[in-house]
This record gives structure tokens, C-alpha cells and sequence, in this order.
């Protein structure tokens, strides 16, 4: 009986495939190979490196995929290049269930493993500096951009499902009086111990972000101006009563805050701008308080 053959291209989508292949192992035209090998068990790196390999090489190279579902498979994959076409970057492959790969191609094996580990220290690498971007390194909070990032999701979110959203803008109290009597490591002390008094107080859904030096904001998903305001509430009178003990020295510092709703077709600057707009009434009749939408002093 003929072996499966199929040809794909560079994106891995099966250009053409012999009835064999599409009675024996279900490979059709159209299928997207990484797709299918991976739901035959096969590791999806591995596939991307062999045909990679194959790309580059003008031989006909073997590799060996271990499969969940059928017997172990050798698939034969070279470039190939058709008299007279215009297309590029064409693989013909050959699957194999009969044979064991021999030790003259261990070799390949051996490099498609290391492109596999490399591939995979890569996504791991490349996730960790998008962390990194955007994450506040003194308190482990969103920085700015990745404030800016989270609520722009939100925002489409909110207005494609006619779901509520409310948001808060948090600043410290004469956190510059804090500075000058202690000095800016002891500021990095409060900074550090606020934002872990806000985790505590927040729920799942919400997400704490540093946007300026002693300004914080928090996005709440799926959450009106009454809740919005209770979360924030939580969050002054937390930080109202502890007491941050650094060394002999024994610190009480408050918040002011500022908490709005988004309205129905309203852009994301309107919100903040809100927020802010409360946050200064805050810090105009007292501090140490949170005012909203609802609860402004006019």
C-alpha cells in the first residue's frame, strides 16, 4: 500500500494530499498541519522545527514523532520545487509508520530537540519581558503602561457588552512631607506597604496599577458606582488605621481617593478625568476620604 503524502507550505497548511493520506490518517487539503499533528500527540515545536529543517535542506530528511493516538511515525520531509511555479517554500512529506528511523538521521533528531527546548526558553523568555514592561518594579503592581494597556481591554469590553466598569484614582497624603522627614527610602517603604494594604482589600477581578509616584489606580471590571465606591472605601479606612513600623520609627499615613462609573458610550479619557476630578475634591475637603460621582461636593 502507497504512503501517506502530502505537500505543505511554509505556514504549514496542507496544499495537497494523496487519498491515501486522507483515508489512513485523515490528513486533508486545507489542514492546518501544526493542528493536526499536535491532536495526534505530536509536540508542536518539533513539528515547526522539522519543517524548518526541511525549508533549508535540499536532502530528504526523516524525523520520528511519537504519537498518542497510532503507532510511532517517521515522517521524510524535503523542499519542494515545482518546473515552472511561482511558489515558494513547498514541503513535500512523507509519512512512515512502518519503519524506525535509523541512527544515520539520530543526529537530526538530536538538533530538532535542542530547537524544541530553545524554542520553548524563548516563549518563556518572551513572556517574562512583557511582564516586565509592563509591571511596576518598587511594588509588583501594573505601571503606567500597563494601566493604560488593561483598561483599553476593559473599555471595548465594557461597551461591547453594555457591562459596568468603574475606576479609581488613589494619591497619597502629603507623601512629600513623608519624603523630606525620612528620606526616599522610607517613602519606598510606604509606597511598597500601600500597595500590598490594596491588594488585601481588593477582590479577583480588580487590578491595582502605580500610575505616578504616589498615585495608584484601580480598574473594576464588571462593577457599578456603589460597589466601586465600597472597594475604595475599603481601601482608605484601611490605610486609615496601620500603622507601617519602619526600624524605630512609627509611620500613619492616609489616602485620598476619587471613584467613577463609565457612562454609556463614554471614552476612557471622560472616566479618568472624572476620577480625577473627584480625587481633587477629596484632597480639597480634607483628605483621608473617597468621593464618587454620587457622593461629590459641590
Amino acid at each position: 500500500m502507497p504512503d501517506p503524502i502530502a505537500v505543505v507550505d511554509r505556514n504549514a497548511i496542507v496544499r495537497v494530499a494523496n487519498p491515501v493520506a486522507e483515508e489512513s490518517i485523515g490528513l486533508k487539503s486545507g489542514t492546518c498541519l501544526h493542528d493536526f499533528m499536535r491532536a495526534a500527540g505530536a509536540d508542536g515545536c518539533k513539528v515547526s522545527g522539522f519543517l524548518h529543517l526541511c525549508l533549508a535542506s535540499t536532502e530528504s530528511l526523516p524525523t520520528r514523532f511519537e504519537l498518542t493516538q497510532g503507532a510511532p511515525t517517521v515522517v521524510y520531509g524535503s523542499r519542494l520545487v515545482l518546473p515552472g511555479s511561482t511558489s515558494d517554500g513547498l514541503v513535500l512529506l512523507r509519512f512512515d509508520q512502518r519503519l524506525e528511523i535509523t541512527s544515520k538521521f539520530a543526529s537530526l533528531n538530536d538538533k530538532l530537540a535542542a530547537m524544541t527546548d530553545k524554542a520553548r526558553h524563548n516563549h518563556i523568555q518572551k513572556n517574562q519581558l512583557k511582564d516586565m514592561v509592563i509591571t511596576d518594579v518598587l511594588t509588583g503592581a501594573l505601571n503606567r503602561r500597563g494601566f493604560e494597556q488593561l483598561l483599553i481591554r476593559e473599555h471595548k469590553r465594557a461597551r461591547r457588552y453594555g457591562r459596568p466598569l468603574s475606576l479609581a484614582v488613589l494619591d497619597l497624603d502629603f507623601f512629600k512631607a513623608i519624603n523630606d522627614k525620612h528620606g526616599h527610602a522610607v517613602g519606598d517603604r510606604v509606597i511598597r506597604h500601600f500597595a500590598e494594604l490594596c491588594g488585601a482589600s481588593l477582590r479577583e477581578q480588580d487590578s491595582i496599577a502605580r500610575i505616578g509616584g504616589e498615585e495608584f489606580a484601580v480598574i473594576m471590571p464588571e462593577t457599578g458606582l456603589a460597589a466601586g465606591e465600597a472597594v475604595t472605601e475599603r481601601i482608605v479606612e484601611a490605610t486609615k488605621s496601620n500603622v507601617l513600623s519602619i526600624d524605630n520609627i512609627r509611620l500613619c499615613y492616609t489616602v485620598s481617593a476619587g471613584v467613577s462609573e463609565l457612562h454609556a458610550a463614554e471614552a476612557i479619557d471622560d472616566l479618568v478625568q472624572r476620577a480625577d476630578a473627584n480625587l481633587y475634591v477629596a484632597k480639597d475637603h480634607g483628605r483621608a476620604r473617597c468621593i464618587s460621582d454620587n457622593s461629590r461636593i459641590n
